[in-house]
């Protein structure tokens, strides 16, 4: 009867010690389940997911389209305002250059027509800029200075710009060679 009593006390002792490990095991997952999440929050609170910041197909394309819309009816307006005051100034003085085209439509204006038309070109500028199209957003610029020619803040960023592009096409010239 002893040899059962031991048996079976050694028996129960393995299944406690089974029990045993399989707390312990039950234990660690959940720590490690418990430290993962937290690991996750602090990821999700400090960079968003692509799921937050991505888009839905579609949903830019009338932003766009109206920005483009935008853009063609400012450039409109500035060709319209260009045409009527060039016109207006061709038939005061009909010996004028067209090098001064600019000056000569900033003179009639008043100066807070001239800032407005400034601003517009300013804008135009930039937005070619972000285009990609250089050329035209420095002849943009220069139109700009035309009309705000005491603007020191635009002048300033015309020279930065007038640098940028020198720059750009250096390096342009130098991955050609």
């Amino acid at each position: 009867m002893k040899v059962v009593e031991a048996e079976v006390a050694k028996r129960l002792a393995a299944e406690r010690e089974k029990d045993e490990e399989g707390r312990r095991a039950r234990e660690r997952e959940e720590a490690e389940r418990i430290a993962k999440e937290k690991e996750e929050k602090i990821q999700a609170q400090h960079s968003p997911t692509k799921r937050s910041t991505s888009l839905p197909s579609g949903v830019l394309t009338p932003l766009l389209k109206k920005h483009k819309d935008l853009d063609d009816e400012l450039r409109a307006r500035l060709q319209e305002l260009e045409r009527k005051l060039w016109v207006f100034c061709f038939e005061i003085s009909p010996t004028r250059e067209q090098g001064h085209k600019e000056t000569s439509l900033a003179g009639v204006l008043s100066p807070v027509s001239k800032k407005k038309t400034g601003r517009a070109y300013v804008s135009l500028a930039r937005a070619y800029s972000e285009k990609g199209k250089l050329e035209d957003a420095l002849e943009l610029y220069r139109r700009a200075e035309a009309y705000v020619p005491d603007n020191i803040k635009l002048k300033e960023r015309w020279i930065l710009f007038v640098i940028h592009v020198f720059l750009l096409k250096l390096e342009g010239e130098r991955r050609h060679l």
